[in-house]
């Protein structure tokens, strides 16, 4: 059995709330509504969470995650990283091309689109692999 706090819980909440925000609004947007700064709040909230997590793992002061060491399956526990690091790489690439259409500049337009389609592909597999480990 994996044990994690009810802060770990918490913050993937909130991560998760916000990439929802993002999805609709950009949705919305595709649509013709002016929800940009909804958008890009969201955003940054979307980047700012995973590299809080990651900074408070590391000085492991508020948060330690336990179930790196105590799940037996490390192929499943490999495909939470592998999908992490993956999402981790989209959304990095998705938050540039946003922050060049925010300037002003079209040509990525198609690009952002696109990474948004492949956040969409790889996150069920994230979720699907971390429902297997925390079981």
């Amino acid at each position: 059995m994996v044990r994690y706090g009810k802060l770990f819980k918490f913050v993937h909440l909130f991560h998760a709330l916000f990439i929802l925000i993002n999805i609709i609004t950009g949705i919305m947007m595709l649509r013709g509504m002016d929800v940009v700064r909804f958008h890009i709040i969201s955003g940054i909230f979307i980047f700012i969470i995973p590299i809080t997590l990651i900074l408070l793992t590391v000085k492991g002061k508020l948060l330690y995650f336990t179930f790196t060491r105590s799940v037996n399956n490390k192929i499943i526990r490999k495909g939470v990283k592998v999908t992490a690091v993956m999402l981790l790489s989209l959304v990095i690439l998705s938050a540039l091309t946003g922050v060049t259409l925010a300037l002003g500049i079209k040509l990525f337009s198609v690009l952002h689109f696109i990474l948004f389609i492949f956040i969409v592909t790889v996150l069920p597999f994230h979720i699907l692999f971390a429902i297997k480990v925390f079981k």
